[in-house]
C-alpha cells in the first residue's frame, strides 16, 4: 500500500515538488516527524511600523495563515497598511503600481531589543501580481534577541535597508522601508519568529505583544490574527537613519541563500 503524501504551504526547507501561484508545495512522507502543534511564546516589545495595519494572513487555523505548515514560520503575519480616509482599504489606484498600496516605502522599525544577524538588500521590488521566484524573503532583515529567539522580516523596498549583520539595535530603531520584493504579489511586510538563525533548524514561535491596540481597543499579551487591525498607539518610533542601499550580510550558520530557496512569504 503506497504511504499518504501530505501537501502543505510553506517554505521549502528540503525538496520543493512545485509551485503553483507562488505558493511552494512541499511534499511530507508519512514517515516524518508531525508537524509541530504547540509553540513557546517570544515576546516583542512593539509593532514594526507606525499607523493602522491589516493582518491579512496570520492566526493558528490553516484557513487563516497559509504558513502553517513550514516549521520556521508556522506562526507567521502578512501585514499591510490601511491608507487613513479610506474605509479600512490596503491600496488605491492602479493595482499595478506600488506606490497605490498604502505599505509601500512605509519604515519597518524593531520590534524588539537585539543584533541583526542578517541583512540582505539589492533584489528588485516586484510589479504587483508578478513574483521574483529565485529569492523567497527579496530584502530582508533578522533580529535576534538576547533570548535568543529571531524576528525575520521580510520583502523590503530594494536600496532601503539601513543596517548591517553585527548592528545592535532597540525596539523602534529603523530596519528599512516596506517594499515588494522577493516572492510578493503586492508591497506588504512578512514577518515571523523562529528559534534561532538557521531556517532549516528552527521551529516557529508565537509573537506576543504586551500591548497593542487592536480595532481602536488596547490589548495585553496579545497575539495577532486575520483580519486584525493593529497599531501601537501614541507611542513615537526612535528617528531612523539613513538607508545603506548595498548592505547584503548573510552568515554562515543562516542556511538560506537569497536567490537559492523558492516559497511564498
Amino acid at each position: 500500500m503506497k504511504k499518504p503524501i501530505i501537501f502543505a504551504l510553506g517554505l521549502g526547507l528540503g525538496g520543493i515538488f512545485g509551485v503553483v501561484s507562488g505558493i511552494a508545495f512541499v511534499a511530507y512522507s508519512a514517515k516524518q516527524t508531525p508537524r509541530q502543534t504547540s509553540f513557546s511564546n517570544a515576546v516583542l516589545a512593539r509593532a514594526p511600523f507606525d499607523g493602522d495595519w491589516l493582518i491579512s494572513w496570520g492566526g493558528e487555523k490553516p484557513e487563516d495563515n497559509h504558513h502553517i505548515g513550514s516549521p520556521p514560520q508556522d506562526r507567521a503575519v502578512d501585514i499591510r497598511k490601511i491608507i487613513e480616509g479610506s474605509g479600512n482599504q490596503t491600496s488605491k489606484g492602479d493595482p499595478k503600481k506600488n506606490e497605490s498600496y498604502g505599505c509601500w516605502a512605509q519604515p519597518i522599525y524593531s520590534p524588539i531589543d537585539g543584533i541583526v544577524e542578517v541583512a540582505v538588500d539589492g533584489v528588485p521590488d516586484n510589479i504587483p501580481g508578478e513574483l521574483n521566484r529565485p529569492s523567497a524573503l527579496g530584502n530582508y532583515v533578522m533580529v535576534r534577541s538576547a533570548e535568543g529567539f529571531v524576528v525575520v522580516l521580510a520583502h523590503f523596498k530594494q536600496g532601503s535597508v539601513a543596517l548591517r549583520a553585527g548592528a545592535k539595535v532597540k525596539a523602534g530603531d529603523f530596519l528599512a522601508q516596506c517594499g515588494n520584493s522577493g516572492n510578493s504579489t503586492e508591497p506588504h511586510l512578512h514577518m515571523h519568529v523562529q528559534s534561532e538563525i538557521s531556517m532549516q533548524r528552527s521551529v516557529a514561535r508565537r509573537m506576543v505583544f504586551p500591548s497593542l491596540v487592536v480595532a481602536g481597543v488596547l490589548k495585553e499579551d496579545y497575539t495577532p490574527k486575520k483580519g486584525d487591525i493593529i497599531s501601537n498607539g501614541p507611542k513615537e518610533p526612535n528617528q531612523p537613519p539613513e538607508p545603506t542601499p548595498t548592505a547584503v550580510t548573510i552568515p554562515a550558520d543562516a542556511g538560506l541563500a537569497p536567490a537559492a530557496v523558492v516559497a511564498h512569504l
